[in-house]
């Protein structure tokens, strides 16, 4: 009798570790370990070095789409089970098509998880079968329910890096609208590269922290975020942490990406930029900088004209009294604003090319440059890579319709500058008008190099491309097919102008200096130094 109930006890245990097996699907390696149920929900993240745990057993993706007459459909994972593979060091889940409650949409979706030595790689391939949809985003990976640590900070790299030090706060503390889902949740979104400077963030503990990546080298736009869900008791107290891309998948088509990392590291924040720096290490050429920038421990910078007509100082103030206030602190490089005649942010980009004839024009212009540059002086030459002024010959007479962004409608996409002067008119109702220039269009580039031609003329040490550093949240949109679609690669046709007039003046000088305002990683690369984060 002894020996039946030994063999059913071994037999039911065999039976719960085969169960197991069937049910969970586990990788692991000395760093990390990573379990997905048969579901394809998260049940384990975990930094094996320390043993922090950070999953609680809740999916890892959603995907919205559109059709005619409706915007950003839902699906989620919670809807549709997979038919789960595992392989050597790689989770496989497979959708041959999806559900939306009780409907079906011809969407096909393939997610890869794969485990590497320091992180998890999440890809994803995505096809649109169903006839007049687009699919426009996919947010994965999802770590819902995420738990942290009490020293857990939130790391964005918005305006070169910000830490939260209680996220759960920040959220809860966000400004929201009535216009938003914030009766379903509360969110924190930065979007990479709209003023965001690496395709990263973090959630980082003293000793441990969890990293997530979009190690993508198309540069494309990406959205950071955390969110806050509803607990039981109705109370925002849920985190969840993820990547969004957007495929803008539409009929007919197939969308991939392999570049969504995860990775449970350990040591504090800077172990991040190491992760980040690993992967930017396969493209970043950064071209050696002239020696003087290097040595740069600042600059003047200044408006000399108003953009209202106003003369704050004059071509021969530049070269005594400023230069003369540079000295007091030890500052010897001068950044001048508005020195063309119409001031500052006004008839771009023809105004660059008329300095003010009241004050000598060209001829006076140059003789100050060069005065300000005697003992050893530095001049930063101010020009705006993307502005055309509504009101330029450029753009009333010339290409500058044609080469400016268009929205979703195919409208043009408008900037307003308000520089206010001592009354409030012509700050409150009185701004110039700009559209917007396309950085992938070469009749832009030709632009940009008659701005660089122009600054050696002058005599200048350096040309400046204000605006440059980052992308736009509206970009250009191609309507050319069923559904209109964005550019999503702003920053990285930003960083080819970039590189294209930074070979340019190699070729005619290489102790030319060139800048940009605003700090993203692929177009730092190919210039000399940032200004404005």
């Amino acid at each position: 009798m002894l020996h039946k109930i030994v063999n059913l006890v071994l037999i039911l245990g065999l039976f719960v570790l085969n169960g197991t097996a069937q049910n969970t699907y586990t990788l692991k390696n000395r760093n990390i370990e990573f379990s997905v149920d048969c579901k394809g929900n998260l049940v384990s993240l975990k930094n094996i070095r320390t043993g922090q745990e950070y999953a609680s057993g809740k999916p890892i993706w959603r995907l919205y789409f559109d059709r005619s007459g409706r915007k950003e459909i839902q699906v989620l994972a919670k809807d549709n089970l997979p038919e789960i593979k595992q392989s050597g060091n790689e989770i496989s889940f497979i959708y041959n098509s999806l559900k939306i409650k009780d409907k079906i949409v011809k969407f096909g979706l393939t997610l890869r998880i794969v485990l590497e030595e320091n992180l998890v790689r999440f890809t994803s391939e995505i096809s649109n079968n169903e006839p007049h949809t687009i699919i426009r985003e996919l947010q994965y990976p999802l770590i819902a329910g995420i738990q942290i640590p009490g020293d857990h900070k939130l790391l964005f790299t918005q305006k070169g890096g910000h830490i939260y030090p209680d996220i759960k706060k920040k959220i809860l503390t966000t400004d929201f609208s009535f216009r938003g889902p914030d009766h379903h949740f509360l969110s924190l979104n930065v979007t990479y590269p709209v003023g965001v400077a690496a395709n990263c963030y973090a959630l980082a503990g003293e000793e441990q922290g969890l990293y997530f990546g979009s190690h993508d080298p198309s540069f494309q736009c990406t959205c950071h975020s955390v969110r806050l869900y509803p607990d039981a008791n109705g109370k925002f107290d849920e985190l969840e942490a993820g990547l969004y891309k957007y495929p803008n998948c539409q009929f007919g088509e197939t969308w991939k990406n392999d570049a969504n990392v995860i990775a449970p590291y350990n040591g504090d924040w800077h172990q991040t930029s190491k992760i980040y720096r690993t992967w930017a290490n396969t493209w970043w050429n950064h071209p050696e900088p002239p020696a003087w920038v290097k040595e740069m421990i600042g600059f003047q910078r200044m408006i000399l004209r108003h953009q209202d007509g106003e003369t704050l100082f004059t071509y021969n103030e530049f070269a005594t009294r400023i230069k003369d206030a540079g000295k007091s602190v030890g500052v010897n490089v001068a950044f001048p604003f508005g020195w063309w005649n119409s001031g500052m942010d006004n008839g771009y980009p023809d105004s660059y090319y008329q300095t003010d004839p009241a004050q000598g024009g060209d001829k006076a212009w140059k003789k100050a440059v060069a005065d300000f540059q005697k003992d050893g002086g530095k001049v930063i030459m101010y020009y705006n890579g993307k502005l055309i002024d509504k009101e330029s010959d450029y753009y009333v007479l010339g290409e500058g319709k044609n080469v400016c962004y268009r929205n979703s409608s195919g409208t043009e996409m408008n900037e307003a500058y308000k520089f206010p002067g001592e009354g409030t008119f012509s700050g409150d109702f009185n701004p110039r008008s700009f559209v917007v220039a396309d950085a992938n269009d070469p009749r832009w580039h030709r632009q940009l190099r008659k701005m660089a031609d122009h600054a050696f003329e002058l005599g200048a040490n350096c040309v400046f491309y204000d605006q440059m550093g980052y992308a736009e949240s509206i970009a250009d949109w191609d309507l050319s097919k069923e559904f209109p679609v964005p550019d999503l690669r702003v920053i990285a046709h930003k960083a080819e102008a970039m590189k294209k007039i930074h070979d340019y003046i190699d070729t005619r000088d290489k102790e030319m200096a060139i800048g940009v305002e605003w700090i993203t990683d692929v177009t730092s690369q190919h210039v000399d130094f940032v200004h404005g984060i």
